[in-house]
């Protein structure tokens, strides 16, 4: 908020009371990643994080009597959500993993994924 003639002390008792917090937001965003469900031999990971803070700016003409200021808040926040295997699959083998369930895929011997998909 930016305003001709107003201090800095002044700036920010003048926001609206209905900006709403940056930061309480940021919290929310952070526990969006709610009850996730894993396949079998697997098991969940979050990762979450939350930034917040606020940053005030001003400045003021003695010539003129003018004063300025701006008061910034802002927030975010994240979450990060994995599947991992809870145990690694034996040699030669891949681990496949989907929505539904995991396997450990053979790897043929040219290389390629013999059985890509769970049965």
């Amino acid at each position: 908020m930016v305003g001709r003639g107003v201090g800095l002390a002044a700036a920010a008792v003048l926001l609206p009371a209905g900006c709403g917090d940056p930061g309480a937001d940021a919290v929310e965003g952070a526990k969006s990643c709610g009850q996730q469900r894993c396949p079998v031999g697997t098991a969940p990971h979050e990762s979450r994080g939350v930034t917040s803070g606020s940053d005030i700016s001003g400045g003021y003409d003695p010539a003129t009597y003018k004063a300025e200021g701006a008061y910034k808040r802002m927030g975010s926040g994240n979450c990060e959500y994995i599947c991992q295997v809870t145990q690694a699959c034996p040699n030669g083998t891949f681990p496949v993993i989907t929505e539904a369930c995991f396997t450990c895929a053979a790897i043929a011997s040219d290389g390629k994924v013999g059985q890509g998909a769970c049965p």
